[in-house]
């Protein structure tokens, strides 16, 4: 709007600002997409199952096992695009983390 009151804005300049947003834009959605067809695989699989099964079996105390998801998902989402990362692994740890006894409203049982 700012642009448009200012007349600074030609069609050159428009179409340097949506070449700069598009690119990190279409980064970011291959990344989504991508994680997104890896969890369905992963699910078809059953590894969220095979997974929370070992992790339940661990001989830690419940709360261990949280700190070491929730240090996985940031040293994870350090290295991946934070909601990519959270669309990967989310449908491997979710499974875990209720049969730990934790409710997803956040209460304990």
């Amino acid at each position: 709007m700012l642009t448009l009151a200012k007349r600074s804005l030609n069609f050159a300049e428009f179409k340097k600002a949506v070449a700069e947003t598009l690119r990190p834009t279409a980064m970011i959605m291959m990344l989504i997409a991508g994680s997104a067809v890896l969890s369905h695989f992963i699910a078809m699989t059953r590894i969220p199952m095979i997974t929370s099964d070992w992790i339940t079996g661990l001989e830690f105390p419940r709360w261990v096992i949280m700190v070491i998801i929730m240090f996985i998902y940031l040293i994870g989402g350090s290295f991946v695009d934070d909601l990519a990362f959270m669309i990967l692994a989310t449908p491997i740890f979710y499974p875990a983390v209720i049969k730990l006894g934790y409710s997803p409203s956040g209460s304990v049982s």
